[in-house]
């Protein structure tokens, strides 16, 4: 049976959406021209050394641009501490892409990606990229924290929890990350998957079994490390967490059908999906067809709503169990896919809570069509957005700085802007518009801004 999970789908996300997508839902950063004959090229022109403290090897491999350090089993710390040895005039890029005199990382890696960092000339004309991936040798430590996991028809979370002798997920160059099996006692039924993030939901194509076919013991397997196995695991029917399918579509038409996946769906429930935004009067609700316990749809969007941006909540009976945000619009629209405070790796997502701000705050926006650059040194303004903000007691444009997220399996940097709420801004409800640097201007975003 197969089996997936959502880090396996972020990861094909960009490669699915420039062969799938149309032309106008994305735009890519043409590279900037070639400075001339003279550039850096190669890792040794960059870094001289990589040492990691009480490492017992570190090795370095050169088809990848990666280190690979093993630590010693009875390393416990929370993070390694990361020595970087630059060749002259070479230094550290920070977040924000300049020029850091740190030559010391200190990364908390059990579990997590490969630590990754990107080193720069003092004139900012060549970077280069580096992953470090960490490994042990010695039997994890793995802790179950529960025997009873609910499933959905999508999946579960493998309710486990690393505690010692755990790298880096992947540990090693080219390769997966924790591999996981499900095997029933019973009846010889097995389910295979990758776990590259303990918040990763595996998919399942059937989830009756897993819960028919019980006991399970679970199996946990790291690279050159012995499994952990665990016994007596049984499924239940879970609450369903709905989510649009595929996730990469954001612009509907009113013809198009919304595919809803990620629940246990019973065919006796009943199931709606509800249409709003701070700028509609009402909300609209019409019924969803149960098509099997996995998946749950809208044949065609009503007629009668108007271009924009909605948010989208399912429910089972009268519980919400999950919500999406679209664009709809039957041309090709400039908008706002999501608006979000907090870390950068929210890009990849489209946040569907309202957005609640105080004056000073921080906050970032992306576009659609999505920005995205192949070279951190490509990466420029030239298709982001002001944001429109307008409210009874004031109007302000918000002018954006350049923020991005390297989405390192990918291989890209998704571009967006970084925005500031005004200190003198008067607090209230905004809505939101996106004027983008042609002219244009979107329609209002679903959530209001809240100032407070």
């Amino acid at each position: 049976m197969a089996m997936k999970n959502n880090i396996c789908c972020i990861i094909l996300l960009i490669t699915i959406m420039i062969g799938c997508k149309k032309k106008e839902d994305l735009i890519e950063i043409a590279p900037n021209p070639d400075p001339g004959p003279v550039s850096l090229t190669k890792a040794g022109e960059f870094i001289k050394s990589l040492k990691v403290a009480g490492a017992t090897e570190v090795k370095f491999d050169s088809l990848s641009n990666s280190y690979v350090v093993t630590m010693p089993d009875n390393f416990t710390a929370e993070k390694a501490e990361v020595l970087l040895g630059m060749q002259p005039k070479i230094f550290l890029s920070d977040s924000s892409g300049k020029a850091s005199p740190d030559t010391v990382i200190r990364y908390a890696f059990r579990g997590e990606s490969p630590m990754d960092f990107s080193l720069m000339d003092e004139k900012n004309t060549n970077r280069f990229h580096f992953m470090v991936y960490f490994n042990f040798k010695g039997r994890p430590d793995i802790e179950l924290l529960k025997n009873e996991i609910p499933i959905n028809s999508n999946g579960i979370q493998v309710p486990i929890r690393f505690l010692a002798r755990v790298g880096t997920l992947p540990s090693v160059p080219m390769d997966g990350g924790a591999r996981v099996r499900f095997l029933s006692r019973k009846t010889g039924f097995s389910a295979d998957a990758v776990l590259y993030d303990l918040n990763a939901t595996f998919l399942f194509s059937s989830a009756s079994r897993f819960i028919s076919d019980g006991p399970f013991a679970l199996e946990v397997k790291l690279v050159d490390q012995p499994p952990v196995v665990f016994e007596n695991i049984r499924f239940t029917r879970g609450v369903p967490n709905a989510a649009i399918y595929p996730s990469y579509e954001f612009q509907h038409k009113r013809t198009d059908s919304v595919h809803v996946y990620g629940g246990f769906y019973l065919p006796e429930e009943k199931y709606t999906i509800t249409f709003s935004s701070d700028n509609m009067v009402a909300p609209v609700s019409v019924p969803m067809v149960v098509k099997d316990s996995s998946h749950i749809a809208l044949e065609k969007i009503p007629s009668t709503l108007a271009d924009g941006s909605y948010l989208l909540s399912f429910y089972e009976k009268d519980k919400l169990i999950g919500n999406g945000h679209i664009y709809l619009g039957d041309a090709p629209a400039k908008s706002i896919e999501t608006i979000w405070k907090g870390a950068l790796q929210q890009s990849t997502t489209r946040n569907t809570e309202r957005v609640v701000l105080k004056k000073g705050d921080d906050f970032y926006a992306k576009p659609s069509p999505i920005v995205y650059a192949y070279r951190e040194s490509d990466i420029n303004l030239n298709n982001i957005p002001k944001l429109h903000l307008v409210s009874s007691a004031r109007t302000v444009d918000l002018t954006p700085g350049l923020a991005s997220f390297h989405w390192g399996i990918a291989g890209i940097y998704l571009v967006f802007g970084k925005y500031k709420i005004p200190a003198d801004l008067p607090a209230g409800s905004y809505t939101v518009t996106a004027i983008f640097p042609d002219g244009t201007q979107s329609k209002s975003y679903w959530s209001r801004i809240a100032v407070q």
